[in-house]
């Protein structure tokens, strides 16, 4: 796992992490879980026309598998809409995904803008980061 920002042009870049599967079949993944204050879950550029029925395109399985495949070699672009404030409070409820359980020590600066948008929305102290939950 790994933590990183974007450069001030909102860019960023994750190196290789080979990986050893002794023993194993497989690995699922890579998950991101990304975050900016007003801004709701991210998406691929232009994912939002990739049509479930119109059966003039490439149905959206294969979009979305070259979508990460370009994100894997030649880099893809990442959106993340602004919400508006109504959906904000919400988005930072729901904002992880179902099974992850990462110490707010390892990712402390995802922990920061998560809690400067909690403050923000006026949640008060006592409300923890949905990853930082004890099993």
């Amino acid at each position: 796992m790994r933590e990183v920002v974007t450069d001030a042009d909102g860019r960023f870049e994750i190196a290789a992490n080979p990986i050893r599967l002794r023993g194993l079949r497989g690995v699922s993944g890579p998950r991101f879980l990304m975050f900016k204050a007003g801004h709701g879950q991210w998406r691929f550029k232009g994912e939002e026309l990739w049509s479930r029925t119109d059966v003039t395109m490439e149905p959206r399985w294969v979009m979305e598998r070259r979508a990460w495949a370009e994100l894997t070699t030649t880099g893809a672009t990442i959106v993340m809409p602004t919400l508006a404030d109504s959906r904000r409070l919400r988005h930072l409820e729901s904002f992880i995904y179902v099974g992850y359980r990462i110490p707010a020590s390892r990712i402390p600066r995802l922990t920061e803008a998560w809690n400067r948008e909690r403050v923000a929305l006026g949640i008060p102290d006592g409300m923890r980061p949905p990853w930082d939950r004890p099993d």
